[in-house]
């Protein structure tokens, strides 16, 4: 029990840090808050109690409560997130157990160098202009699950538009998830236990689906808010570039136009999923490994 103690401590920490983050820019809506440091910190502690209850005030902009007026934008970063997972699940799961392979990796490493050294916003960029001479009308942005439309010609449409983004998001994950697999199983392939079996007649391969695989689980399952950070970068880059209201495109609104409850919203909802994974991740590879040895 002093694991999960532990974990929920590190989350309630780390959700007060995020509530005191969104309330710092909530608070520039207050008059003079800018004026002296006492001034600002006395904003801030009236701000923050409405903050931990979900209330960011009124959007200026918007003239609604500032999640009711985001509540478009989170859908559609939503699907994105949810389109890219499974794509990151599909696609990084395999590439971290082949880069796991020494001889593969060896192989494989001056390709997987030259592909990190290209920024993602260049990757969408180019994505961008092909989707840009490409036939079919444009979809409106939030329209993924026309995807499932009976209409054949809906659905080409749709999948052409979306492929794009969607590819994008998702190999950014895919990057992260992979290369956390693969050091994961770094580890747990050394732990002391490895020379043991190995000396009973156990095959790498036995080892790995009988003892190694769990920890390698356990400890990429702890990284599982790196991955979902990844995942929001990608989506703040596609989101840019292909010109989709989503919550990253309406930060930077928010921001150029002062809407700090609308800001201060997108701040603490994005850090409290990220606090979240962390969370699950972690209490999963406590039940995987046993709380005493996570």
């Amino acid at each position: 029990m002093p694991y999960v103690l532990r974990q929920i401590g590190l989350f309630a920490a780390s959700l007060i840090g995020a509530a005191i983050l969104a309330a710092g820019i909530d608070a520039l809506t207050v008059p003079g808050a800018t004026a002296t440091a006492p001034a600002f910190f006395a904003a801030l502690g009236a701000k923050l109690p409405g903050i931990l209850r979900f209330d960011f005030g009124l959007s200026p902009i918007a003239g609604q409560p500032a999640l009711t007026a985001l509540a478009p934008a989170f859908a559609l970063t939503g699907q994105l997130l949810l389109a890219g997972a499974i794509l990151t699940l599909a696609a990084g799961t395999p590439l971290g157990l082949v880069l796991s392979d020494e001889k593969i990796r060896n192989i494989a490493g001056p390709v997987l160098q030259a592909a990190g050294a290209v920024p993602i916003f260049c990757v969408a960029m180019v994505f961008a202009v092909v989707q840009g001479h490409s036939p079919g009308a444009p979809v409106e942005p939030g329209a993924l699950l026309s995807v499932f439309s009976a209409d054949k010609a809906t659905q080409a449409n749709v999948l052409n538009h979306y492929f794009a983004p969607v590819l994008i998001v998702g190999l950014t994950g895919a990057g992260v998830l992979a290369l956390s697999l693969w050091r994961a199983l770094d580890v747990a392939m050394e732990q002391p236990y490895r020379d043991g079996l190995r000396r009973m007649g156990l095959s790498e391969r036995d080892i790995l689906r009988g003892f190694a695989g769990r920890h390698a689980l356990a400890l990429t399952l702890k990284g599982l808010g790196d991955v979902l950070l990844a995942l929001f970068a990608g989506i703040a880059v596609v989101e840019w570039i292909f010109g989709w209201p989503g919550a990253g495109a309406q930060f930077v609104h928010a921001v150029a136009l002062e809407d700090w409850p609308e800001a201060s919203a997108i701040v603490f909802v994005i850090a409290l999923l990220r606090i979240a994974a962390d969370l699950i991740g972690g209490l999963a590879a406590g039940a995987l490994l046993g709380w005493d040895n996570a």
